[in-house]
């Protein structure tokens, strides 16, 4: 209930829990929270400092991201606002695919 006070969507929040939207919107007003509607913008209140401590301490985009309950694109922008240099993305690096090659 608090991630959703704090501005997380009802299919985060449902998708998270592997249950549909429906179920996390029933348990939400038979606990008397007011549903916000379905295409307001949400607010993302986000501490600069902190993600760009986190970023450059090593957290992910995608990790920092589920936490604000915004996409990792939010973030992203906002790191770039903050002129942080992003990391590339993850996957293999030339020099290791060509030692699995050799192999």
């Amino acid at each position: 209930m608090d991630e959703y006070r704090s501005g997380r969507a009802l299919k985060d929040l449902a998708s998270d829990s592997g249950v549909g939207r429906s179920v996390i919107s029933r348990v939400l007003k038979e606990a008397g929270i007011e549903l916000r509607p379905a295409h307001a913008p949400r607010q993302v209140v986000v501490d600069d400092d902190r993600i760009r401590v986190d970023y450059q301490n090593g957290r992910t985009l995608e990790a920092i991201a589920r936490e604000l309950g915004c996409s990792e694109s939010t973030v992203a922008r906002r790191l770039r606002l903050l002129d942080v240099q992003l990391r590339a993305r993850g996957g293999r690096t030339k020099d290791l695919a060509e030692v699995v090659i050799s192999e």
